[in-house]
């Protein structure tokens, strides 16, 4: 095959638009430091978590628990569940969240939710764990939420 200089300048515009392509991509997937990395469901506890703790802003993790059990333990869990997702939504991208589901935790991050359960004392589920903008655990909340003291603990945290 012969080349002439019109296929060697297509065939190079062809590659920089890929590899134009391909480091637009890239950074269009990494989080930019202005922006807050939120999530549903972690399936990936130790790399969500470390994550919520190193982005530089206030962090949030929720551990709780997608209930289908008895009745009264499904409906006390989808009501924290809604009440705690209301809460950090009305916060948006002022700070990042994590809900760790304690009853689908894969046995592979079986370890790694047992070491955040000992770092931070946990004894009840569900647990709120606050974190300031430096990744320091800051305040602990086990059991019921009460809305405003959480929210008072989250302003805390972004003063």
């Amino acid at each position: 095959m012969v080349f002439n200089m019109k296929n060697n300048k297509a065939v190079l515009i062809i590659v920089i638009v890929l590899v134009l392509v391909v480091i637009a991509s890239k950074s269009l997937l990494q989080p930019k430091s202005n922006e807050v990395v939120q999530y549903r469901y972690s399936s990936e506890i130790s790399k969500d978590y470390n994550n919520l703790k190193n982005y530089g802003k206030p962090g949030v993790a929720a551990i709780t628990y997608d209930a289908d059990c008895c009745p009264g333990t499904k409906q006390f869990f989808e009501e924290y569940n809604e009440t705690v997702e209301q809460i950090f939504e009305s916060y948006g991208s002022k700070i990042s969240t994590v809900f760790i589901n304690f009853g689908d935790i894969p046995e592979n991050e079986v370890n790694n939710f047992n070491a955040i359960v000992k770092e931070h004392g946990i004894t009840v589920i569900p647990a709120i764990l606050v974190f300031d903008a430096k990744g320091e655990f800051v305040h602990l909340v086990e059991g019921p939420i009460v809305e405003d003291d959480l929210k008072k603990m989250i302003d805390e945290v972004l003063e």
